[in-house]
Parts: C-alpha cells; sequence; structure tokens
C-alpha cells in the first residue's frame, strides 16, 4: 500500500512538472510572437514614410489641387455625368497614392480631408449625382487639401 501510494505521488509530481514545463516553453514563443507583431507594424510604418518622399507627396498634393479646381471650372460649363465621373475617379487615383503617408504623418488632417474628399468622389461615380453636393464637397475638399499641403510644406 505504502509502494502505491508513492508511486502514484511520483507519477503526479511527474506529470505536473512535464505540464509546467510545457507552459515553461510556450512563454517565450508567446513573447517572440507578440514581440514579431509590434516590430512589423514598425517596419511597416517606416516603409510607409519613405516610401514617397515629402516633396512627392507635396506634388501629388498639388496634383489633386490642380484637379479639384478644373473639375469646378468644368462644372461651371457642363455638369455632365461623363466628365464628373472621370474627375472622380482621377482624385480617387491621385489621393490613393499618397494617402497612406498623409494617415501616418497627419492623422488628424487625413481624417479631415476625408470627411469631404470621399464624399466628394462617392458623389463623382455615382449614376445619380447631386450636383449641389458635388459642389459643396469639392469647395471642401480643395480648402482641405490646400491647408495640409501647406501644413505639408512647412515641416
Amino acid at each position: 500500500m505504502y509502494l502505491d501510494t508513492l508511486l502514484t505521488r511520483y507519477t503526479l509530481e511527474k506529470e505536473s512538472n512535464f505540464t509546467m514545463g510545457k507552459y515553461i516553453l510556450a512563454l517565450p514563443l508567446l513573447l517572440f510572437i507578440c514581440g514579431c507583431t509590434s516590430v512589423d507594424r514598425e517596419v511597416e510604418k517606416e516603409v510607409i514614410e519613405t516610401s514617397l518622399s515629402n516633396k512627392d507627396v507635396q506634388a501629388s498634393l498639388s496634383e489633386i489641387i490642380e484637379i479639384l479646381n478644373q473639375f469646378e471650372k468644368d462644372l461651371e460649363k457642363k455638369a455632365d455625368k461623363e466628365i464628373i465621373n472621370k474627375y472622380g475617379q482621377q482624385i480617387e487615383e491621385k489621393w490613393d497614392s499618397i494617402e497612406k503617408q498623409v494617415e501616418t504623418k497627419y492623422p488628424d488632417e487625413y481624417v479631415n480631408v476625408e470627411k469631404s474628399l470621399y464624399p466628394l468622389i462617392g458623389e463623382a461615380k455615382s449614376p445619380e449625382f447631386n450636383l449641389e453636393k458635388v459642389k459643396v464637397y469639392l469647395k471642401e475638399s480643395i480648402f482641405k487639401i490646400s491647408n495640409l499641403k501647406e501644413k505639408w510644406g512647412s515641416h
């Protein structure tokens, strides 16, 4: 009987040490995985920041402003669905090329610009656009992107 008790106790101790060992081995692995994801985010942020220079982004902002100003002039002449759709596509493509850099460097301004720019793009690409909304979003976008360009150039 005494031998059975000792054998059972030995087995339980061995199993608990084995279980504890699994957890001890798993802990560094878990920490490694968590550390890698935060490092990956930092690397991604650096890649985004350096993929386009400040001058490239500023030049793209200038191009967007030019497109928006021309869009406004063309709207005064003729509010044609094809023209409006074409401008919506151009604006979207140009903004998409710098969007991540803007979001990374100036997150508040990014949110502010997107409050008028995306509704403008949405209306412009819609088959049933609202001309008054397009004009309002267009003016807001010109103003906001011009301010963003000034801020970008001052840093």
